[in-house]
């Protein structure tokens, strides 16, 4: 009995020293495979760390950074010549549904220099529903709304549209129809009757840093079928820049310049300012000296009656 008790001891010692051992050795171990661990997650890190950088570049590409616009309020007084901030910049005259999203109504569009537009209902048509036929009716336009744009500025043209780009058309019903407004800063667009800003906009002047001086919209057919066509949307910067615009999302589709512009010399100004962009995509500026004008071409389609080149 005193024999088994004492193997009985020496067995439990020894499971409790194999025990020992063995927590001791896998103390040893354990830190290197956390070390090991620790490495692999900061390497998995970095590699994600470097994925986003890769991919924050990526992004910066395809948006880039917009600039801050200051508003026109908080610069400094106009300077002597330039035009007073109540100047009328467009005005046009369309058969838009102002009112009621199923009627059209004519009405007048004013766009001014300080980034307001106005449009008026034309009275004519409405006195000559209540008023006799021996009365003349009287030229009365009702002002309906105002509205002034951020940063106030400048309106350089005012377009009632479909949905597609297209012209307003009287008497037809084409359906949605929206307003296509063009400042000096950006493109955006507003839904009618209820005036309501849509997502359809592009800032030109917080990505591109220029200005817009001139808007066109263009039909452009196809050459093989004149029946296909596409609608689009050109604008002339103040750097003598061409911009195409898909005249429904205006999304940004071609960039080219068309002037030489070296430090803003006086002939690129000129250029730019005489710059006309027809319907049909056909272009003209004045050359270098103001004797001879240049024609480029945004279709496919040559125009015949612009073939020949004149010199004045």
């Amino acid at each position: 009995l005193a024999e088994a008790t004492a193997l009985n001891g020496a067995l439990s010692r020894f499971k409790s020293m194999k025990k020992s051992i063995r927590q001791s050795f896998r103390r040893k171990k354990k830190p290197a495979q956390v070390k090991l661990k620790t490495n692999e997650l900061n390497a998995t890190a970095a590699s994600n760390q470097t994925d986003e950088d890769e991919a924050g570049c990526s992004y910066d590409e395809v948006k880039p950074v917009e600039r801050a616009i200051v508003s026109r309020s908080e610069t400094l007084p106009l300077n002597a010549g330039d035009p007073l901030q109540s100047c009328v910049r467009v005005l046009k005259f369309y058969h838009a549904n102002i009112i009621s999203s199923t009627s059209g109504t004519d009405s007048l569009w004013v766009g001014t220099n300080s980034g307001d537009y106005s449009f008026f209902i034309e009275g004519i048509i409405l006195v000559y529903a209540i008023a006799d036929d021996a009365i003349k009716p009287e030229d009365v336009c009702v002002l309906i709304k105002e509205i002034r744009l951020q940063h106030r500025a400048p309106i350089i043209d005012l377009n009632c549209v479909n949905s597609d780009g297209s012209s307003l058309v009287k008497g037809s019903s084409a359906g949605a129809q929206r307003l296509l407004v063009c400042s000096e800063e950006q493109l955006k667009t507003f839904s009618l009757p209820l005036m309501k800003a849509q997502r359809f906009k592009y800032k030109l002047t917080a990505t591109e840093g220029s200005r817009i001086r001139k808007v066109e919209l263009l039909t452009l057919r196809s050459l093989i079928d004149r029946k296909v066509y596409e609608k689009f949307v050109a604008v002339i910067t103040n750097q003598g820049e061409l911009l195409l615009f898909a005249a429904a999302s205006l999304k940004r589709l071609a960039k080219a310049n068309f002037t030489k512009v070296i430090e803003f010399e006086v002939n690129d100004v000129v250029g730019i300012s005489s710059t006309v962009v027809s319907q049909q995509g056909e272009l003209f500026f004045l050359r270098a000296g103001g004797s001879e004008f240049e024609r480029a071409s945004l279709s496919a389609y040559q125009q015949s009656h612009f073939l020949q080149q004149h010199n004045f």
